[in-house]
């Protein structure tokens, strides 16, 4: 494994889920894994993985998901990380997954979600603006829990709605930072709000 030097983005997540979950973090190959389960659901064995960037760029094959977001955005922000799944899958951001021979240990844990497998070639049906599915969130609404989809747009705004369901955009963020702080912060309070109706 090379040498281990967090990006700003890495740093930032590390920060904000130790301040709802603190918990110590196991290095792997790809990324990293945090916060055994503690019995919420059968998998996965930690509820935090966070996917180191690519060493190669792979900002062609993510292309093709784009549509009309901002591909400076893009880049800037998939050269900082693979994606995660933070909080139980109540927060995740695809990635690309790669096909390789060879992972163990922790690394089983840690693999990216693909943009093809999860919402990447098609727009939820009443997506508002064409741009990048840049990530999701377990959240109840309307009596059931449905998914929060985020879209990077064109001007470098994300936005956010229930677009599977309804038009509406519920949510604006002018950066990713203010983006990932409001996600990660919902995703803690879903689990809180699990956690604390079981006997653990």
């Amino acid at each position: 494994m090379m040498k281990y030097v967090a990006s700003k983005i890495d740093t930032f997540v590390q920060g904000k889920l130790n301040e709802f979950f603190p918990a110590e973090v196991v290095l792997c190959n790809i990324g990293w894994v945090s916060l055994e389960n503690p019995g919420i659901k059968r998998r996965p064995n930690f509820l935090n993985a966070f996917n180191f960037a690519t060493e190669v760029d792979e900002i062609e094959y993510i292309r093709q998901f784009t549509r009309d977001a901002n591909i400076d955005i893009v880049r800037e922000f998939y050269r900082q990380t693979n994606g995660m799944r933070l909080l139980a899958d109540k927060f995740s951001v695809p990635g690309v997954l790669f096909h390789r021979n060879g992972f163990s240990g922790y690394d089983f844990n840690c693999v990216a979600l693909d943009f093809s497998n999860h919402g990447g070639f098609a727009l939820p049906a009443h997506s508002p603006e064409s741009g990048l599915i840049i990530g999701g969130s377990h959240r109840r609404f309307g009596g059931r829990t449905d998914i929060l989809h985020d879209i990077l747009t064109k001007s470098g705004e994300v936005i956010g709605g229930y677009f599977d369901a309804e038009p509406k955009v519920t949510d604006r963020f002018e950066c990713i930072d203010s983006w990932l702080l409001d996600r990660i912060t919902g995703a803690a309070k879903e689990l809180r709000g699990e956690i604390s109706q079981l006997k653990i």
